[in-house]
């Protein structure tokens, strides 16, 4: 018997909101609802038990304490009557846990909805990123290929006209600079995009997805992310190379083409 009363005024402090100075334990409910500290010794097993069973609910994990906590006072609240004492709130208490069951799984049945529709927005947000880093390392072949049959037309075009035609050669290196400048702007423009969806994605991961694991993340994100802007940055180093070369050679061929 002391051990029983002992155990369910510290069981029936423990579920509660708030422990008054008075000794009252609050339910802030709403309504708010208040119950005396007193009457432990009415409390049979089977309340006693139904006390222990809502404690292990609520405390049994701690990363759902608070939710779980807050589901159950809210049903203590709505559902037993007011300014009763210690067996009247452990008597209630079956009945509480069952409407805080309940919410919990609707509340948890709705995130999952909510995660889901969150993934599937991440997922769209990833292909579309990686479509459009394949679309600039397309554009940046495109530019590269430009460049390269430009600048192989300004070396035949060099070869075939006399050294003494000024104009041609100053024209050839022109031209030669101008594809050179191209094939750049179009690789700053590709930096460009991956800098700006490099913060996005920080911003996606600190705001919107902080529910997934690291794992998760870098499997669904970092790593179809990060093949994408390794292809783009070879491509752009071979393209810079290549059309770096190309410009060399219209210059050499402009500076040393005989007559």
């Amino acid at each position: 018997m002391p051990w029983r009363e002992g155990a369910a005024e510290a069981l029936a402090a423990a579920l509660s909101q708030e422990v008054e100075p008075n000794g009252s334990l609050l339910f802030r409910g709403p309504p708010p609802t208040r119950f005396r500290d007193v009457g432990a010794h009415n409390v049979d097993m089977g309340a006693l038990a139904g006390l222990q069973r809502a404690a292990t609910w609520v405390y049994g994990n701690p990363r759902e304490l608070e939710n779980r906590h807050g589901l159950l006072a809210a049903e203590i609240a709505r559902t037993t009557l007011r300014d009763g004492d210690l067996a009247d709130l452990a008597s209630s208490m079956d009945a509480a846990l069952e409407g805080a069951r309940i919410a919990y799984g609707f509340g948890v049945s709705q995130q999952s909805r909510d995660t889901l529709k969150s993934l599937g927005e991440l997922r769209k947000a990833v292909g579309d990123e990686t479509a459009r880093m394949s679309e600039s390392t397309r554009s940046l072949a495109g530019a590269v290929t430009t460049s390269a049959v430009g600048n192989v037309a300004l070396i035949i075009a060099r070869l075939t006209v006399s050294k003494d035609s000024t104009f041609v050669g100053s024209a050839a290196v022109i031209i030669g600079v101008a594809l050179a400048v191209y094939v750049a702007v179009v690789i700053a423009s590709g930096v460009q995009f991956l800098s700006i969806q490099r913060d996005l994605r920080r911003d996606w991961r600190e705001r919107l997805y902080r529910f997934l694991g690291e794992d998760e993340y870098g499997r669904m994100v970092d790593e179809p992310v990060g093949r994408a802007e390794k292809a783009f940055r070879n491509a752009a180093v071979a393209s810079g190379v290549i059309a770096g070369l190309m410009l060399a050679a219209v210059v050499l061929v402009v500076i040393s083409a005989p007559s």
